[in-house]
């Protein structure tokens, strides 16, 4: 395998010169208007104070020898906290310079001496190089400066307001609530915004790219009826032309047919002004409206992933130019949106560059009305909405496409197109994961949010399997545990981000606990001041070191744990936590246990002798139960299988566990035309053929089976319990009347036929929570045992094989 190269700091430093390029620094140190010099000051008095030191970068205010900030460089994997200190010491201290930035090439921190903290704006941390225009209102107004004027944030205010308004307005013109009044109302909005946005390009010599009479000054001064008109025959049609090239992105005519109403929104929008002209996001305010209005009318049927988090997981990825971004569960694009924005300030801003960036970079795909959304959002960013598509991903299969996916999925969905999957199954969440992994190329990356259930839940093979394949075909990198309120006020679901890298192998996961993700954990979520988790992990990000809130856990711990992810099951492996545990105390609780465990099969047998002694009837399955053996609809016919929900279980999967799913499912028509059988929950079913033959499964869902299974179904002469786990018992002589060669086979007759001796039921239901304690002390033990396991992997990792 060939070994490569570690970046060094010359690889952060010309990314640096591409940003600072792209912020309109001037970097040609030969130019005299040249603003940012590097590894020396501009005057030869100022050098001097470094007293042989070199600093990284020294950032002036143009036309003059007055330093205003530091910025100290260092190769990916280095401590950015040591190089903001030495900046800070070496060379901002001597120049009397207030401002210092750290970079890494990919994360940033920023600080303010002064102050002797970070620097925000609008109350959020700043974690990016900025302009020189910005610079100097920091160094004016301190550490918090506003990017949003008291106007815009009115304006967005009453902009909410005005929706709230407006659906009342819409609901009279007779459109549903939620979406479509939500898309009704976002057209208009996107004329007002794209007409400010082309006005703020005026006013810095940029070429427009909408002429004026596609823009609202041409039609908001119009009587109403001449206005529904305007825009119906001449705007729409055009923007239609220009933009609809991928699928609608405007429709060829607004649903209101009242033109007074038009006429009263577009009256109340104009008083406002949307964009900050200051403002690095000129979609800033569209995608605040969206944000705030989608409590409005809840049939969009999704939740806004929090800013915060969406650059968190594009830091993390860190999308390259040159690379395909994807979100296959777009939205209204906020993952696209930060990718697109994070890649242009990384990149050399030529012709050639921004036209791939545009034309062939980012990629979407939603399932509803929101992609027109996401393709408005698009347009008001800088482009790429050629690219966003509308349908069901799950149906459509992308393989092998993309560099980055980046993407939240809606969760608890289910899918009529599990089938296509190498693990089949219903349930939507183990799909999206499966449909990621199949849509990265060979050395694609991806980060997702996904529900902590994904990641824990062990009792449906589907999730355990769909685990295993993941840990299987990608190197899962790391695991973040995000606080179950980072999606108020839409819900309470705990989720966390998972991190990995196609064709690489899983050997160890890095799991790290997001306790304050920088709010709070109320509907309000209003911020809270200072340092957060979310920093602290970003800092650890690249050497992803065992701290506080940082583990390792082992690939094979994993494995022998059903492929379980959720850092819940491995808290009890913090570094922390195991240095101080006592073997002698382990030893002596699994004594207990075992002594507990003789105890109480001591008991157990003294039931059992009792029983015999009492003569207790015998009786043949047969005499209990209706006992069925299913069969399989016809393979040839899709509607038999194609969105399939009924569970239809083979010999293979019965392994003397209970069963919560399949592997495979059948449809209703699929049943009804074939031998196949549905049983309920609680029956014993019993393996006919294969290399399972004679083992048992318990039923905890209602469920069909094929013909290499036989269930006794449910009665109230036994405890379903108490008859599997005798047949359990008695599986060497139920396999002992098999025959067959190549493959071993018993008949129905055979399961018809056995013998089982039944004492009274409140009799069996003391036997089975016998066993049930048993098989929990048991459990325990192992717990144990994997301890012990644990520190003496520690002990030869640290002390031998480290």
């Amino acid at each position: 395998m060939v070994k490569f190269t570690k970046s060094l700091e010359s690889a952060t430093r010309k990314k640096i010169d591409l940003i600072l390029n792209n912020l309109e620094w001037n970097t040609d140190e030969e130019d005299l208007n040249c603003n940012v010099f590097t590894e020396r000051a501009k005057t030869i008095e100022q050098n001097k104070s470094f007293k042989g030191k070199f600093p990284d970068y020294v950032l002036y205010k143009s036309n003059s020898d007055e330093p205003i900030a530091i910025i100290e460089a260092k190769r990916k994997g280095s401590s950015i906290d040591d190089a903001l200190k030495q900046g800070i010491e070496l060379y901002a201290k001597p120049l009397g310079i207030d401002i210092v930035f750290a970079i890494d090439g990919t994360f940033v921190k920023s600080w303010s001496i002064k102050s002797n903290d970070e620097l925000y704006i609008d109350g959020d941390i700043l974690k990016e190089l900025i302009s020189e225009k910005k610079l100097l209102r920091f160094i004016i107004e301190g550490k918090n400066i506003s990017d949003v004027t008291p106007e815009v944030k009115y304006t967005r205010e009453e902009l909410i307001k005005i929706f709230k308004w407006a659906n009342n307005l819409l609901r009279k013109e007779g459109l549903r609530q939620g979406v479509e009044r939500f898309s009704e109302f976002a057209n208009i909005l996107f004329f007002k915004l794209i007409t400010e946005i082309e006005e703020n390009k005026e006013d810095v010599g940029e070429e427009r790219i909408l002429p004026e009479k596609y823009c609202w000054n041409s039609f908001a001064n119009l009587p109403a009826d001449t206005m529904l008109e305007y825009i119906n025959g001449t705007v729409l049609p055009y923007l239609g032309n220009k933009y609809n090239h991928s699928g609608d992105v405007f429709q060829r005519e607004l649903q209101i047919k009242n033109p007074y109403v038009l006429k009263e929104i577009v009256d109340k929008l104009s008083e406002l002004k949307l964009i900050n002209t200051d403002s690095d996001i000129k979609g800033d305010a569209f995608e605040y409206f969206l944000k705030q209005s989608v409590t409005v009318g809840n049939d969009l049927g999704e939740y806004f992933t929090p800013r915060h988090i969406v650059r968190l997981m594009i830091k993390i990825l860190n999308p390259r130019f040159g690379e395909k971004i994807y979100d296959p569960c777009c939205g209204t694009g906020g993952f696209l949106i930060e990718a697109f924005k994070h890649i242009k300030q990384n990149c050399k801003n030529s012709t050639e560059n921004i036209k791939q960036l545009k034309e062939k970079t980012i990629f979407g795909v939603e399932l509803t009305n929101t992609a027109k959304i996401a393709k408005m959002n698009m347009i008001l960013t800088g482009d790429g909405h050629n690219n966003i598509r509308q349908m069901d991903v799950l149906k459509n299969i992308e393989k092998n496409k993309y560099d980055v996916v980046i993407t939240n999925p809606p969760y608890s969905q289910d899918t009529d197109f599990g089938n296509h999957y190498p693990i089949p199954t219903t349930q939507a969440d183990c799909i999206f994961l499966q449909n990621i992994v199949l849509s990265l190329n060979n050395k694609g990356r991806c980060a997702v949010i996904v529900p902590d259930g994904l990641l824990s839940e062990f009792k449906q093979s589907a999730y355990v399997n769909t685990r295993k394949y993941l840990l299987e075909n990608t190197k899962v990198e790391a695991v973040i545990s995000l606080p179950a309120g980072v999606f108020y006020p839409y819900t309470g679901a705990k989720t966390s981000i998972l991190v990995f890298n196609k064709n690489k192998e899983t050997d160890k996961v890095w799991y790290f606990d997001v306790k304050n993700d920088g709010f709070e954990l109320t509907t309000k979520r209003k911020q809270i001041k200072g340092k957060n988790d979310i920093d602290m992990l970003l800092e650890y990000w690249n050497t992803k070191k065992e701290v506080n809130l940082g583990f390792f856990v082992e690939y094979n711990r994993i494995k022998n744990n059903f492929y379980k992810l959720n850092m819940s099951d491995y808290k009890e492996y913090l570094p922390k936590k195991t240095k101080n545990i006592d073997l002698n105390n382990i030893f002596k609780e699994i004594n207990d246990l075992n002594s507990n465990i003789s105890a109480e099969i001591k008991n157990l047998d003294k039931i059992l002798t009792d029983i015999n002694s009492k003569n207790i009837i015998e009786y043949k399955l047969i005499e209990l139960s209706d006992i069925k053996t299913g069969g399989t609809p016809s393979t040839t016919k899709d509607k038999y299988w194609d969105g399939g929900d009924i569970a239809w279980i083979r010999s293979g999967e019965l392994k003397d566990l209970k069963i919560f799913d399949s592997e495979k499912k059948i449809t209703k028509e699929g049943l009804d035309n074939s031998n196949a059988k549905m049983f309920p929950k609680k029956t014993v079913l019993i393996a006919l053929t294969g290399a399972t033959t004679g083992k048992t499964g318990l039923l905890e869902i209602d469920a069909s089976t094929n013909q290499s299974v036989t269930g006794i179904l449910p009665s109230d002469k036994f405890v379903p319990e108490y008859l599997w786990y005798f047949l359990r018992v008695k599986y060497d002589e139920i396999k002992s009347k098999s025959y067959g060669r190549a493959q071993q086979h018993i008949r129905q007759g055979i399961v018809e036929d056995i013998i089982i001796p039944l004492p009274e039921i409140k009799t069996q239901e003391i036997i089975v929570n016998k066993i049930k304690y048993i098989e929990e002390l048991k459990t325990k033990i192992s717990l144990l045992n994997n301890k012990i396991s644990v520190l003496l992997e520690e002990s030869l990792r640290k002390n031998i094989f480290n």
